[in-house]
């Protein structure tokens, strides 16, 4: 007598088998998908918040430098005098110091003037293709105009913003405001 058998034929089992891999194909598209769009949001957040800490930090130096602004005749450079010398160059001495923003190559960098003959250029952003300084009609405003570097197929973004030196700009409304 023969005996039924039951489960599932080699056919049967050869389409679960396929179907079972474009299943997982499939989602191992989308996990990679996903990683790669996380990987891309990470990278823009890290360069979102370099970009705000360095101007943040360029503005603040602007606007707290004690002495003129000195825009470079290709705008490349902007020389603040009479910066906080504690902020740059620690156990240096007193006083205030010269600082210098200019690119090189992709950064933005910061070269502080602490001792003759000492390199302290630091990195302050990186990722840019262009940093431009236009003086402003006064003496104590600057128009600075950050490009990003262009990355995975989008075109490179200018940032641009005007800073004002407070304590310039409050001496010259002094001297233009009428006498009572």
């Amino acid at each position: 007598m023969p005996r039924h058998q039951a489960g599932f034929s080699l056919v049967e089992m050869m389409i679960a088998t396929v179907i079972g891999l474009l299943v997982l194909i499939g989602a191992t598209q989308l996990y990679l998908t996903i990683s790669r769009s996380q990987d891309r949001s990470e990278m823009l957040a890290e360069r979102q918040q370099a970009l705000t800490f360095g101007t943040e930090s360029l503005m603040r130096d602007i606007r707290t430098a004690r002495g003129a602004l000195e825009v470079s005749d290709d705008g490349s450079e902007l020389t603040l005098n009479g910066v906080r010398r504690s902020a740059y160059c620690p156990g240096n001495g007193t006083g205030d110091i010269t600082l210098t923003y200019s690119r090189e190559g992709d950064e933005l960098v910061i070269d502080p003037v602490c001792l003759e003959g000492l390199d302290n250029t630091m990195s302050l952003i990186s990722g840019i293709s262009g940093f431009d300084v236009i003086s402003g009609e006064d003496s104590h405003s600057v128009e600075i105009t950050l490009t990003l570097s262009a990355d995975d197929g989008a075109p490179a973004q200018p940032l641009t913003f005007v800073a004002v030196n407070r304590q310039q700009a409050m001496q010259s409304a002094m001297e233009k405001a009428p006498e009572s």
